[in-house]
């Protein structure tokens, strides 16, 4: 007795416009009963990809030669997509009237065109420093938004800030929108934000602004960098030039001997 089974995906790849949990993915089986005798009670074994289906799902039976066609069904999941590939392993099991009877295992993988991606968006307190408070000391806060609008999960999430001597730089994971990811990750769709701040100095008001840039850092499922594009944000910092001059004399009244060519009068 002999059972064959090939299998054939419908679709080689999904597409990154379907790379998202919940699509559909389908193989083609055939079961060919290749041996002599005839070989009853035939199904086709999907488990080794849990949550794939077959249809028909009833039992047959197969004489010398004959072959029945089934689909196999599935729905993408979110790892799935991280490994960026389906692996789905078949076989058939049946029997003869001297037992039982397998098929070759068949392998038919579905690629998933997943792409990892990230950004951030970063704003400060204020746009503008006006005059009362442009004196070194004044802080400006800033604020991130990290949002995962790719495919797949990311690790190792972190804000690179490219300004010297900014301080309390910080994800605040207790705002993510996903708290299944757990700390450091985001799922797909998933945001977070963070926060920092930063105290303008004396350079800061002789530049009237003050300029930032962050970056997201992240790595993808294959342990490669993923960093967002950078976001800079600006604050002007509003400033007068002015300059006074007093002018004191040591003198402001010439009286009695002092009148006469030469008194010496004495400015500051």
């Amino acid at each position: 007795p002999a059972l064959t089974l090939t299998k054939e995906p419908k679709s080689q790849t999904i597409d990154d416009e379907h790379a998202v949990p919940g699509t559909p993915v389908s193989w083609t089986i055939t079961v060919e009963n290749t041996g002599q005798v005839e070989i009853s009670n035939i199904t086709v074994d999907e488990s080794a990809l849990p949550g794939c289906t077959v249809s028909p799902s009833s039992p047959v039976t197969l004489a010398p030669g004959e072959s029945q066609k089934y689909t196999a069904t599935y729905k993408i999941t979110q790892a799935d997509i991280d490994a960026e590939t389906v692996h789905n392993v078949a076989i058939a099991h049946g029997e003869w009237v001297g037992g039982p009877v397998d098929s070759n295992e068949d392998t038919a993988d579905v690629d998933i065109d997943a792409v990892p991606h990230v950004t951030i968006e970063k704003t400060a307190d204020s746009e503008t420093i006006d005059l009362a408070d442009a004196h070194p000391g004044t802080v400006i806060n800033y604020s991130f938004l990290i949002t995962n609008d790719g495919h797949q999960t990311l690790d190792d999430v972190e804000i690179n800030d490219s300004m010297p001597n900014v301080e309390g730089l910080t994800i605040d994971w207790s705002t993510s929108t996903d708290k299944s990811t757990g700390d450091g990750k985001l799922a797909p769709n998933e945001t977070v934000r963070g926060s920092a701040s930063y105290t303008i100095t004396q350079a800061d008001i002789d530049n009237g602004r003050v300029v930032n840039t962050a970056i997201a850092e992240t790595t993808d499922p294959d342990n490669e960098p993923t960093p967002s594009d950078p976001d800079e944000v600006e604050t002007v910092i509003e400033t007068k030039d002015e300059l006074t001059i007093e002018k004191t004399v040591d003198k402001e009244v010439i009286e009695g001997d002092e009148i006469v060519p030469g008194t010496l009068l004495t400015y500051t």
